[in-house]
């Protein structure tokens, strides 16, 4: 018999975590997606031997983002701002103020490579 005390789907405690659980599902979803496209990208330009140059970075300076390494060097190749949203249209003020958030935390050059999916 449950614990009448505490029911975990109790309407009255006011949070549900389950949009936050799919935003964040969407999100890996999204990286996965766009780090096989990666490899495939490479395997399809006769590059493959270059995969293993090539990082997805996870919650770090955005959601996630595509990094090669170059002479030791880790350069981002992309940077990705995941919104798990039902409308097709996101505004030029949205996608500027990301690019801006951005680009406090990196180079203006690495800023120019944000994708907001």
């Amino acid at each position: 018999m449950p614990n009448q005390d505490f029911d975990c789907l109790d309407e009255n405690l006011g949070y549900d975590a389950t949009n936050s659980w799919s935003g964040y599902n969407y999100q890996g979803k999204t990286a996965i997606y766009i780090a096989l496209r990666k490899i495939n990208s490479l395997y399809s330009s006769n590059n493959g031997t270059a995969i293993p140059a090539y990082f997805l970075e996870l919650e770090w300076l955005e959601d996630f983002s595509i990094i090669y390494q170059v002479d030791g060097k880790m350069n981002y190749e992309s940077i990705h701002q995941v919104k798990a949203r039902k409308d097709t249209k996101i505004s030029s003020s949205c996608i500027d103020l990301r690019k801006n958030d951005i680009s406090a935390k990196t180079s203006m050059e690495e800023a120019k490579k944000c994708c907001l999916q």
